[in-house]
């Protein structure tokens, strides 16, 4: 009988092992993509979906050019996508088409957790990179964003593999992964300021990473605007028809501007925005070491979303991965932070959704508290201040 007893409490504390989650990661990948394939049949009548997603593809599979007869303010790989997808399975079923749509935005985040976990071997954080693994593969919000039809988690899986080829010194991967997430959604670009301070002792490396990306992009362009004799300003009319360009944060919610000229304010809200941008790399630039690259990009992402929440949430999704991360790298009151975010981001989702205002205020509150607090954490705890200001490294 203790025999069996010492056997049940060995059984329960496996669970607590980092040798047991690491055996069975699988498992908790695999179910993290059911979770995303389970909800790619439902929310068909979001206005993401029904306004941009369905309308585009169907567009394009009929042969229609992209900013030429199809009309589009987001860049272009993933609307192709969506038309490949068309393509092969019609439309003459509204579930299928929908599933179709959604397939690869699912699949694509599905698979974040697998390079998060190499990339958690190759900073020697393998424990913390299996943890954020597992959080990352069944957090509520990316699943929901794939029930919303938005693929940013498919910007975010590129950005990622960009990042791993970067700490792999591998030039010309990292350029076709940038001009891969930039064609997909801008943001990926942010990591190209990362990858030149990385690779600050190597030009040729920059240099290379460069000439890929710009190659990959005008192919990639061309592909799209030629063979419909699409001009390069009805594509930047287009893009530029997005909110994030239109109507930047603050901007976009503050009547007593709108005498203003536009274009003054956005660019104004554009240098502030890149000058804080900067800090982060600048830092690095006086303490290019690897023990704090995570602290930069989760810093850049940071600020990236403080400064864009009020146009789309969906900034908060680009950050969740970094997040958690940072989080179980820092430990003790750092590892809540996603928590925070994911409640934060709910309660300013349905609020605005359901136009409940002190909602949406109060996961206002709960996002901009802990996006100072993330940064007050990094610029502190890892002494980037000290080392910014004075030259002392941490």
């Amino acid at each position: 009988m203790p025999s069996l007893k010492m056997s049940n409490t060995n059984d329960h504390s496996k669970f607590f092992k980092q040798e047991f989650w690491d055996r069975n990661r699988y498992y908790v990948w695999i179910f993290g993509l059911i979770l995303r394939l389970i909800v790619t049949p439902f929310g068909l009548n979001t206005p993401d979906y029904q306004d941009y997603r369905l309308p585009v593809a169907i567009g394009l599979a009929k042969g229609g050019g992209l900013y030429n007869d199809v009309h589009y303010n987001q860049m272009p790989i993933y609307p192709f996508i969506t038309a490949l997808m068309v393509v092969l399975v019609g439309t003459n079923s509204e579930i299928i088409t929908g599933i179709a749509i959604k397939l690869p935005l699912a699949v694509a985040d599905a698979c974040l957790p697998i390079i998060i976990y190499k990339i958690g071997l190759r900073l020697n954080k393998s424990k913390e990179g299996l943890i954020t693994s597992i959080f990352y593969a069944i957090n509520p919000i990316s699943i929901l964003e794939v029930y919303w039809a938005r693929w940013d988690g498919f910007a975010s899986l590129i950005v990622f593999i960009a990042f791993y080829y970067m700490l792999q010194n591998r030039p010309y991967h990292f350029g076709v992964m940038i001009s891969l997430g930039f064609l997909l959604k801008e943001f990926p670009l942010f990591l190209f300021g990362i990858a030149i301070v990385y690779w600050q002792k190597d030009w040729r490396k920059i240099i290379k990473s460069i000439s890929t990306f710009i190659t990959s992009t005008l192919f990639i362009f061309g592909l799209v605007m030629i063979p419909y004799g699409t001009t390069l300003n009805q594509v930047i009319d287009d893009l530029l028809g997005h909110p994030i360009y239109s109507a930047m944060s603050f901007i976009s919610i503050t009547p007593s501007f709108s005498e203003i000229d536009e274009l003054i304010l956005v660019s104004l809200w554009f240098i502030i925005f890149m000058t804080i941008e900067i800090i982060p790399l600048i830092i690095y630039y006086r303490y290019p070491d690897e023990s704090i690259i995570i602290d930069v990009i989760t810093l850049q992402v940071t600020f990236l979303s403080i400064f864009f929440i009020y146009t789309h949430c969906w900034w908060l999704l680009w950050l969740l991965p970094w997040l958690i991360f940072w989080g179980m790298i820092k430990g003790r009151n750092a590892s809540l932070s996603p928590i925070f975010l994911i409640i934060g981001y709910f309660l300013f989702r349905f609020g605005s959704d359901l136009s409940i205002v002190p909602l949406q205020l109060l996961g206002t509150i709960i996002l901009v508290t802990l996006g100072i607090w993330i940064t007050y954490q990094i610029l502190l705890k890892t002494f980037l201040v000290k080392t910014f200001l004075f030259g002392n490294p941490p």
